[in-house]
């Protein structure tokens, strides 16, 4: 399989020797390859699902360079968590990066998030939401949605935005991971 050599390739010069066993089965599963298919990967912590739509989203835009992911995320410490991750593992590959955090107090990157102007945004659940519901588009100006911490989707006080952040980019041509 070339694309999971390639994958391997990208990895080694991240710095990292080897994939986890669960990036090992997504990488080698002809679905993550395909961009008329959702992935759903579910692991424990530390299991490196993180990692995965990262490796994803070097691989795509390496073929094209306009290539957008959403990144969602529950809560405000969680997105400048994974602001910083994402940046550093990213720029180590693409050194013109724009990586935006939307949260309710953080705002200074909402235009570029709206717009589509991030190559990627890291947004949390009810903020995309409410982007998704003002912006008819939003979500179809993001190649791929990645859902991060997807079992809070059973709160009862915040599952509501999460399944229907998911049922509209289930209808947009964007990707889900």
């Amino acid at each position: 399989m070339e694309q999971y050599g390639h994958v391997r390739n990208i990895s080694r010069s991240l710095g990292y020797d080897r994939l986890l066993p669960l990036q090992e089965k997504a990488f080698r599963m002809p679905e993550l390859y395909d961009p008329s298919k959702n992935i759903f990967v579910t692991g424990n912590t530390s299991s490196g699902k993180t990692l995965i739509p990262l490796l994803h989203y070097i691989l795509e835009r390496e073929k094209n360079p306009a290539y957008k992911m959403l990144f969602l995320v529950p809560y405000r410490a969680l997105a400048a968590q994974k602001k910083l991750e994402i940046e550093e593992l990213l720029r180590k590959k693409f050194s013109e990066l724009n990586v935006c955090v939307s949260t309710g107090e953080l705002r200074d990157d909402d235009r570029d998030v709206r717009t589509g102007l991030a190559d990627v945004a890291i947004v949390i659940y009810e903020k995309a939401y409410h982007f998704a519901c003002c912006i008819p588009d939003f979500l179809k100006r993001y190649h791929t949605v990645v859902y991060d911490e997807f079992a809070l989707s059973e709160d009862e006080q915040r599952g509501v935005a999460c399944d229907l952040m998911l049922l509209q980019g289930m209808s947009s041509s964007c990707r889900l991971f």
